[in-house]
């Protein structure tokens, strides 16, 4: 109460801009100590707000970035934006044949040192009970959210069955995973379901050096979240008083892919304060 009656008087000092220059502040420095530099990295979801901010990074750590999206409009403004010479896939990650003919190929024929499971749809419903889903709803979300990072993953990680798998996923789940209101919807489901695929796959594979992880972001200032460049996204249910920024969930990526993420043992990391 009294920082609400401060605020009104002086105009609240704790309001919050998100701004391209607070975008820009996460651009100039490695967060990997160039521990990554020169590896190929592949990006599902590239041309939403997290996708951006995950392109930039890794284009910060001098990587090799290949995009994956559905809009190859949207892929080629991507690289224009970044006046970077990147490859990218045009896939529609709901349908698996898609992945399978043009993503399976190029494995087969081409390295990837880390893959970014970022792909994410809500799936056009907020129902928080499971029987008023549409089917095509919750088939669409499943299979955009989590059939397609199992196939990323899966076909990337049998490339390189029977040799020693240098390779590091991050799937980006949600903290919506965890919750009861959003427990019966298909995006908490699909993004519970990733953390399923996380433990899996560690079993499987994390034995021959693959190193599988997941993000469950709280609130993130995105699109998607309803926030804009330019908003004052002051104020969320956490420890920041604000919801985390996409670039912040990239940085964290970008660690958990580098040396020092290496030695980090919990496999499933909660993003932007939130409890679990």
């Amino acid at each position: 109460m009294i920082r609400k009656a401060l605020g009104k008087i002086i105009k609240s000092p704790w309001n919050v801009q998100y701004t391209k220059s607070v975008q820009n502040s996460y651009s100039n420095a490695t967060v990997t100590g160039s521990s990554i530099e020169g590896k190929t990295v592949c990006i599902s979801g590239a041309t939403g707000d997290i996708g951006n901010a995950l392109v930039r990074r890794f284009l910060i750590e001098k990587c090799h970035v290949i995009l994956i999206g559905r809009s190859e409009e949207k892929l080629k403004k991507l690289c224009d934006q970044y006046h970077a010479e990147m490859h990218y896939m045009v896939i529609d990650l709901s349908i698996p044949t898609e992945i399978e003919n043009v993503y399976g190929d190029y494995v087969k024929k081409n390295r990837i040192d880390i893959l970014i499971n970022n792909a994410g749809v809500f799936g056009g419903v907020r129902e928080k009970r499971f029987r008023n889903v549409p089917v095509v709803n919750l088939i669409n979300t499943l299979n955009t959210n989590l059939k397609s990072a199992e196939l990323l993953s899966k076909l990337l990680l049998e490339a390189y069955k029977g040799k020693k798998i240098e390779i590091s996923i991050i799937n980006i789940s949600s903290i919506c995973s965890q919750f009861n209101s959003f427990g019966y919807s298909p995006y908490g489901i699909s993004k519970a379901g990733l953390l399923g695929l996380t433990k899996d796959l560690n079993a499987k594979y994390g034995r021959y050096g693959a190193i599988i992880r997941a993000i469950l972001p709280g609130s993130v200032a995105t699109k998607m979240g309803n926030i804009k460049v330019g908003d004052n996204i002051e104020g969320n249910n956490n420890i920041l008083n604000r919801p985390a920024l996409a670039e912040e969930i990239a940085a964290l990526a970008a660690v958990y892919t580098s040396d020092i993420g290496k030695y980090c043992i919990n496999n499933l990391t909660a993003s932007a304060g939130e409890k679990l």
